[in-house]
């Protein structure tokens, strides 16, 4: 196995209500990478709720007092709480614009960044890039009333990946999101090592679709 020369940072933000497996296996997959992976508490200023075990996460960041310019990728872990990616945190209200609004429009222009939203998260995305990312592909929770107006460039898949963003369906997919993520930033040697020991299949980002690359 071999781990990357830089040291990876990958920014994981947490709203209330983050679904668990969407949050767990990729903070899992990443530190198995030797990534340095931050925990980004969204709504308060120290914990969250996961959704389906109610398990209470604690961490030591918040997004009003974290640099996002610092980290290679941004993820956004799904769950009933991805409505509050919409707007400024609850810690930021004072603030004009959200964080985490203007960090995802910087890296989505830089090509050495990544960002990766799973399930409902990915909707949440789009709305915040708006005209910027118009012709984006990408999947998310098979829900045409949440996909709604962006039903014409949604796809049918597990993972899509369109320039430097990774999109996946549901938290079935968590691995998969993770796996490629790892790729994308240290190489697809790295990613499949990890898969291997785990006893997965991981078939490379090349198996998922690609646009506009």
């Amino acid at each position: 196995m071999s781990f990357p020369d830089k040291q990876v940072r990958i920014a994981v933000i947490c709203p209330n209500n983050v679904e668990d497996m969407e949050l767990i296996i990729p903070v899992d997959i990443w530190r198995r990478a030797k990534f340095i992976v931050d925990v980004i508490v969204y709504d308060t200023k120290a914990n969250f709720n996961l959704n389906y075990s109610n398990l209470k996460v604690f961490s030591n960041f918040a997004i009003k007092g974290t640099n996002l310019v610092q980290y290679d990728a941004i993820y956004l872990p799904g769950g009933p709480g991805y409505k509050s990616y919409l707007t400024p945190s609850n810690i930021e209200k004072e603030e004009n614009e959200s964080r985490l609004h203007t960090a995802l429009k910087k890296f989505y222009d830089d090509e050495t960044k990544w960002i990766a939203a799973l399930c409902a998260a990915p909707v949440a995305l789009l709305c915040i890039l708006e005209d910027k990312a118009s012709d984006l592909k990408f999947t998310s929770y098979n829900n045409p009333e949440l996909i709604g107006e962006f039903q014409e460039r949604w796809l049918n898949k597990k993972i899509v990946v369109d320039k430097q963003v990774i999109t996946g369906q549901n938290a079935g997919c968590s691995m998969d999101i993770a796996l490629s993520l790892v790729e994308a930033l240290a190489g697809i040697e790295l990613a499949k090592s990890i898969a291997d020991k785990l006893f997965v299949e991981y078939p490379g980002m090349n198996s998922y679709k690609f646009l506009n690359k």
